[in-house]
């Protein structure tokens, strides 16, 4: 492994008034796998403002989520490639939230793992120093508070709060918003964007979408707007899915990459609005159809089957036989195991770590559950 030396530099003057006082900022040249031996108790229950520099691994996160007073955290010059899952907040407790308000992402940047950002309620302002190659599911899920975008990149621009390339031709990502429950919110992609990025609007609070004439390319994932979590209650949809009407002026349907709008997943498929004289090219779109035609799924009723316990890594399930397929997922998005009709009653994680479990059931149903071992 590289070796890279310890440096410390208090960028905050120690003024010796009664004997000490506590350091607020700090700069730190990282060794990895051992930034919590480099700060003292005082420096992780006190600094508000962090520098980073050298290298970090997956498990100094924790030490970063342990800085209870951390306000500022400048990752611009560190060599970060992937903000891993959770990397900010505890995915188990809930009793109290990272105070992080401003961070400055690394100009190394690769990946965004899903959930990465989880649950930063407090974060304001989010600078890209480097757009990824990579971004995972959900990366704002909990993320109740107004944000905003900043770029330091050339290659990058903001435009009606959203990241977009210098040229204005793609959107990238859209920052997630939270308006109370007021859910009449609009977004006008301008005039000149050719595509929008996958997963560009994951996690905001949309309502309606309006396309423009210039479209061409809509990536996976695009909106899918809210988490597609069971919600618990027979009462409700299986899954809940805000945005509600999509208006487009392209006469021309724009190629759509996987399932942009959730249209094979959703019960309450937003309505499509288009000048009259495109709708017949819009029918016959293998993908944008799907707006047309009735939704043929499954009533509120709850899957058949389901995970009953896990323990020492061991899934176990009930009325197995009524599974079609399991998938297991990392976090970090990659594939970790297929398990086919006949499944098996138990499974044997392959590692501890996290992992979304993908339940696909023989009516058709799907259930999709979040495992810690």
């Amino acid at each position: 492994m590289k070796r890279l030396y310890f440096i410390i530099t208090i960028a905050s003057c120690l003024l010796p008034l009664a004997g000490m006082q506590a350091q607020r900022t700090l700069q730190i040249e990282a060794i990895p796998g051992q930034f919590a031996g480099q700060l003292t108790e005082e420096q992780m229950a006190t600094v508000e403002e962090l520098t980073l520099t050298g290298e970090l691994c997956n498990s100094d996160f924790a030490a970063l989520r342990s800085m209870e007073s951390l306000r500022v955290l400048d990752m611009t010059d560190a060599m970060v490639d992937t903000i891993p899952g959770y990397a900010f907040k505890d995915e188990i407790s809930d009793e109290t939230y990272p105070v992080l308000e401003k961070i400055s992402l690394p100009k190394a940047l690769r990946i965004i793992e899903s959930y990465g950002f989880f649950r930063l309620r407090r974060l304001q302002e989010l600078n890209w120093n480097k757009f990824p190659e990579k971004i995972g599911d959900h990366i704002f899920e909990g993320c109740y508070g107004y944000m905003s975008f900043t770029v330091s990149d050339n290659e990058l621009t903001i435009v009606n709060d959203a990241i977009y390339t210098s040229d204005l031709k793609t959107l990238l990502l859209f920052p997630p918003y939270y308006k109370g429950r007021d859910y009449n919110t609009e977004y006008n992609v301008p005039y000149g964007t050719i595509k929008i990025g996958e997963k560009a609007f994951m996690d905001t609070e949309l309502s309606t979408v309006i396309l423009p004439e210039t479209l061409q390319e809509i990536g996976e994932k695009s909106f899918w707007i809210t988490p597609l979590t069971p919600t618990g209650n027979a009462n409700r949809h299986y899954y809940e899915f805000l945005l509600l009407q999509v208006i487009i002026s392209s006469p021309a349907p724009p190629v759509c990459h996987g399932d942009p709008f959730g249209l094979n997943i959703v019960r309450d498929r937003p309505s499509l609005r288009i000048p009259p004289e495109y709708k017949e090219a819009y029918e016959d779109d293998p993908y944008w159809k799907l707006f047309f035609e009735p939704v043929n799924m499954p009533s509120h009723k709850m899957p058949t089957a389901s995970i009953t316990w896990m323990k020492d890594g061991m899934l176990h399930f009930l009325n197995n036989d009524d599974i079609s397929e399991i998938r297991l997922f990392n976090t970090n998005g990659s594939l970790a195991g297929v398990y086919e009709t006949p499944c098996p009653a138990t499974i044997s994680l392959p590692q501890k770590g996290i992992y979304i479990a993908e339940i696909t059931y023989k009516d058709g149903q799907k259930e999709t559950r979040k495992l810690l071992y």
